[in-house]
């Protein structure tokens, strides 16, 4: 079985609900793009088995999940799961989220707060920049970072894998240099938001920007 998904217009995730059992010499190929570009949501998901002498690309994003990579397997990307079992034969090359990530324990404190620091006068900012939030994945807070050249008026958002709003960080006029705010996975009205993968999005004058993080509970 091949799976094909053309990423060439654009970053692309899947949102998978069921149990996923890959058979053998099954393979998710990537075409137009890298394996950077393509982020499957297994969020709803207890097991998730990719099948022995397969190969697989992409971003896993299993945080209830047990992910198993079988014999002879071929893996390129990165997993983020509740459990990560590795074949001995399998052969995987990681990239950009770590392979196990350990949730913060519940008594950790929040802090909500949002910091913001000027530009270094030794250290000028020459172009708008969204920097990757960290940590990621994250529970329960994690900061998200840009740079402004110039004064702006900007927005920071951050949307579900539906386009949906979830929450707004910043909407108004602000002044050039580095900027941080911390995201404490809630929504408008407070509520704490589930597992899985949002997109949040830098608007500044006429630059735009988005980049993924994941909420992992």
């Amino acid at each position: 079985m091949h799976l094909y998904v053309d990423v060439s217009g654009g970053e692309v995730i899947i949102n998978v609900c069921g149990e996923v059992n890959f058979i053998k010499n099954a393979d998710i190929i990537i075409v137009g793009g890298t394996s950077e570009d393509l982020t499957i949501n297994y969020s709803g998901t207890k097991t998730v088995v990719l099948g022995k002498d397969g190969g697989y690309q992409g971003n896993i994003i299993a945080p209830n999940a047990a992910v198993e990579l079988g014999s002879n397997a071929g893996f390129l990307g990165s997993i983020c799961a509740k459990i990560i079992s590795i074949n001995k034969d399998a052969r995987v090359r990681f990239h950009g989220l770590c392979a196990v990530s350990k949730p913060v324990g519940d008594d950790e404190e929040e802090d909500q707060e949002e910091v913001t620091s000027p530009a270094d006068a030794g250290q000028p900012i020459t172009s708008y920049e969204l920097s990757q939030n960290y940590p990621n994945p994250f529970n329960p807070t994690t900061t998200i970072g840009f740079s402004l050249p110039e004064a702006s008026d900007v927005t920071l958002s951050i949307y579900n894998t539906n386009g949906q709003l979830v929450k707004r960080l910043v909407a108004g006029a602000m002044n050039a240099g580095r900027h941080n705010f911390t995201w404490d996975a809630t929504d408008q009205n407070g509520a704490r938001v589930a597992s899985g993968v949002y997109l949040y999005v830098l608007k500044a004058g006429e630059f735009v920007a988005q980049r993924k993080l994941v909420l992992m509970k």
